[in-house]
């Protein structure tokens, strides 16, 4: 599905204690609700050791019926020095 526009973001922090207690005050505050139609969750890993950078895309498209369809894509990419 293609989504266009709108939405709102949430910035996970280097903290953990600190990204817990966001995501609890947006679990108590129905953050998600039967309006949601998609919840996308993107992340970037790097290795330094071998140089490998790794790209992970989850997301939960809810239909209508409100039933998930869940899809995941996981990439990684070896940069090359020199």
């Amino acid at each position: 599905m293609l989504f266009q526009g709108g939405g709102y973001t949430f910035n996970f922090r280097r903290d953990p204690r600190v990204t817990s207690a966001k995501l609890d005050e947006l679990a108590t505050s129905d953050w998600l609700d039967v309006r949601t139609r998609a919840v996308f969750v993107e992340f970037t890993l790097y290795n330094a050791n071998v140089n490998l950078y790794g790209s992970v895309i989850m997301l939960v498209e809810f239909l209508s019926t409100g039933a998930p369809i869940i899809t995941q894509v996981c990439q990684s990419i070896n940069q090359s020095i020199g």
